[in-house]
């Protein structure tokens, strides 16, 4: 009898332990934690996943020992539904594998989406109506963006220890000013909003969709609640301090 083996992938690598399906929901594994299952035996190898949630490295980790694996080669994979297909041979398999990953990594040229609110009681979640009547009594939870008055463009100053910003926007290192790769664009799109603040000399309240890059390099939307605020530094530099609050619910970009 031949003997069946599971391997489970996440982010680029095997997950240890994990040599069955525990989950009691069948999509759960592949829909909500973005897994690749891979089954393989003498009779053929099967491989699940869904393109819009699995890492592309963890499929490109699939393709690189797809020869270790005998043929025939099932993919089944999710595109508004579950579908099936078999390939003979390993390189017509991973082709298809890289192919199928590709179609969900469409370009979109805007990369922030930005709605301007009133500020008034209505409009503020508690967390930042607080920020709003004592700015400075929440400065770890804000990110100040100073302007250079020479060129006209705002650099990015103080990030707080507890701000979101630590978490999407600047890696981990303990240069607090070390933007991920990837979220440069984005940093200037906001730009504009910035120099309106400083301007009228006023606080904005937005609600931010953006494409983030994360810490492992993946693409991510993001949403989230943002109040800017002008401010003068004991230097005498002006710019902007930002509070930024998660949004209550997810906005998903189709």
């Amino acid at each position: 009898m031949s003997r069946v083996s599971t391997i489970w992938i996440d982010s680029g690598e095997p997950v240890p332990g994990l040599d069955r399906n525990p989950f009691p929901n069948l999509d759960m594994p592949f829909r909500y934690y973005g897994l690749v299952e891979v089954t393989h035996s003498t009779w053929g190898t099967a491989i699940r996943w869904d393109p819009l949630h699995a890492k592309r490295l963890s499929v490109e980790n699939i393709v690189d020992r797809i020869t270790a694996w005998t043929g025939p080669y099932t993919l089944i994979y999710y595109k508004q539904g579950w579908f099936k297909e078999t390939l003979g041979s390993p390189a017509e398999a991973a082709d298809r594998m890289l192919h199928i990953q590709s179609l969900d990594n469409v370009q979109i040229l805007n990369t922030a989406f930005v709605k301007n609110f009133p500020i008034n009681d209505q409009t503020l979640l508690p967390w930042l109506r607080d920020a709003h009547q004592d700015p400075g009594s929440v400065r770890d939870y804000c990110v100040e963006d100073l302007i250079d008055e020479n060129e006209g463009t705002f650099r990015l100053g103080m990030v707080g220890d507890k701000s979101l910003f630590r978490q999407y926007v600047c890696t981990k290192q303990d240069d607090r000013t070390r933007v991920i790769p990837g979220n440069e664009r984005w940093l200037d799109e906001i730009g504009p909003h910035y120099a309106d603040v400083l301007q009228k000399w006023t606080p904005r309240l937005d609600h931010v969709v953006a494409a983030l890059t994360s810490q492992e390099g993946e693409p991510m939307w993001r949403s989230w609640h943002r109040m800017v605020m002008p401010i003068k530094t004991s230097d005498g530099d002006f710019g902007v301090r930002s509070f930024v609050m998660k949004a209550p619910a997810d906005i998903v970009i189709v």
